[in-house]
């Protein structure tokens, strides 16, 4: 648990200030990606029956659509990142490792390039967090006010 708070100190001491506006369009991406499933659950479904999921892909494809949906509107204003970036990232490695993989890497029109540069975006903000322009920070901001007032 102290290693947790060291990666913590140290991530939120390194934070560059461009990274904030990566976060913020990494969850518009993810939102907006979550309401095109919401919108046409039958593409999804395509997706997901080459996986041989079975019955379960009813339920996946519901789960990913408002896991993406939730989960990018909470990125994007930086509020619990790391816990939305946890949930998001057993959907983008089931996206590279078995939809893409099924495809094949140089497929016409695969998405493996971006389902890669969004995993790897995960990853940075599973370690960096929501940073100093979030809702988070601001929540913090206000708390230690109160507190010394």
């Amino acid at each position: 648990m102290k290693s947790m708070y060291q990666i913590e100190s140290w991530a939120n001491s390194n934070y560059p200030k461009w990274l904030n506006f990566v976060r913020i369009a990494l969850g518009l991406v993810i939102f907006f990606k979550g309401f095109v499933y919401v919108r046409d659950t039958e593409a999804l479904m395509l997706i997901l029956r080459n996986t041989e999921a079975g019955m379960a892909t009813i339920g996946m494809v519901h789960f990913i659509a408002f896991a993406h949906i939730f989960g990018g509107i909470f990125i994007a204003l930086g509020l619990g990142t790391r816990i939305a970036v946890l949930i998001q990232l057993p959907i983008l490695l089931g996206a590279v490792l078995f939809v893409n993989v099924s495809k094949g890497f140089f497929a016409v029109n695969s998405e493996l390039s971006f389902s890669l540069a969004v995993l790897v975006f995960l990853f940075i903000f599973l370690i960096y967090g929501s940073g100093k322009i979030s809702l988070q920070q601001y929540i913090l901001n206000l708390r230690e006010k109160q507190q010394y007032s």
